[in-house]
Parts: C-alpha cells; structure tokens; sequence
C-alpha cells in the first residue's frame, strides 16, 4: 500500500490534483499499520469517491461531518457505508455491530 501511494504522489507531481484526493492519499500512507479491517487500510477510488473493504465491496460515501477537536480546531469526517455485510465470511472479523459497516474518515 505505502509503495502504491508513493507512486501515486510522484506521477501526480506537477500536476493539478484535486486536493482531496492528495490528502487521502497522505493519509493512506501515514497510517498504514498491520491489519486489513483497519478502516485506514481500505483502499480509496477517487473516480467513484469510493473505499472497498477486504471483500472487495465498494462502500459508498453517504456524507460528512463536522467536528470540533478540544483545541477547537474543527475536523471534516467523511463517512463510507457498506452495501451488503450480511453473509459476508468477514464479517464477525470486520465488524460486530448490526447493520452495514460504516467508517468514518478524517480529512483535517
């Protein structure tokens, strides 16, 4: 994944990107940790504005929020639903609650 992102960035030097879409991409890198139901490993289409979890199921953006840190800096979190958990063999790995997985990406 951090290779894939660097190669990215570097095609995209130069260029005018959308920003949205370069920060994503940074913040892909900078929290890859071990483990694929980590909301930050999903990989991230910026096409369809888009994230796919493990099973390869795209989780649709179903908007934003807003909110203030305890600094009073205030924070953008993009949200991405599943479509369809249910029978999904990942699922008690994934998440446990009932309903689609949703996760919440923060933007700065």
């Amino acid at each position: 994944m951090v290779e894939l992102v660097e190669r990215i960035e570097q095609s995209l030097e130069g260029v005018e990107a959308d920003k949205k879409v370069i920060q994503k991409l940074r913040y892909a890198k900078k929290n890859w940790r071990k483990g694929p139901f980590r909301s930050s490993n999903f990989h991230y289409n910026p096409e369809r504005n888009c994230f796919y979890c493990p099973m390869g199921q795209a989780m649709r953006h179903i908007g934003d929020r807003k909110q203030k840190t305890t600094n009073g800096f205030e924070q953008t979190i993009s949200r991405y639903q599943a479509q369809n958990c249910e029978g999904c063999p990942l699922r008690g790995s994934c998440h446990k609650a009932s309903g689609e997985r949703i996760i919440e990406i923060n933007l700065f």
